[in-house]
């Protein structure tokens, strides 16, 4: 029932179908779930996330039918999965391990990052051509130590000359 011209009220289990506009809607139960999406057996089951009237801008999150599982996606192009295994993908839909982070640019595409007091940490690149650096160790400031695509592996040194060169 429409109170006044902006409150949408439902007392008891009931079925809605076409839109709720306004600048505020609020949900409440005094018992799990809130708010349930159900789609048919073969569709998924979504939550659109707008911050304007804008179709072209929305984050979608979602539960994969055909797999259970769920997706979290931006303007329609997936962004994360968690499988129904527990795995996590980030830039791939086939996850094949706990967390399975997967880029296609060539610059670094996972760091784990400590801010503090000139920070270390370990830095993961996706671009293994050209003798590039594909895992980085850095603090204060600098690379301690990079292993390239061609297996060599530099501690002081960005630029390693051999397999295991040590520069103090």
């Amino acid at each position: 029932s429409a109170i006044g011209s902006s409150i949408f009220q439902v007392t008891g289990n009931s079925t809605f179908a076409g839109s709720i506009t306004g600048t505020t809607a609020t949900f409440s139960s005094a018992s799990s779930p809130i708010l349930e999406t159900v789609a048919t057996s073969t569709n998924n089951s979504s939550l659109r996330l707008r911050g304007s009237l804008s179709t072209l801008h929305y984050w979608d999150i979602q539960h994969v039918h055909s797999d259970n599982d769920l997706t979290f996606g931006w303007s329609g192009s997936e962004k994360l999965r968690i499988e129904s295994s527990g795995n996590v993908g980030i830039g791939t839909t086939t996850p094949d391990m706990k967390i399975d982070v997967e880029d296609s640019s060539t610059t670094w595409a996972g760091r784990v990052l400590n801010t503090n007091a000139g920070g270390a940490g370990l830095l993961i690149r996706s671009d293994a051509t050209n003798n590039a650096s594909v895992l980085g160790v850095y603090g204060n400031g600098s690379y301690r130590m990079l292993v390239q695509a061609n297996g060599k592996v530099g501690i002081g040194t960005t630029s390693p000359q051999q397999l295991l060169h040590i520069n103090e």
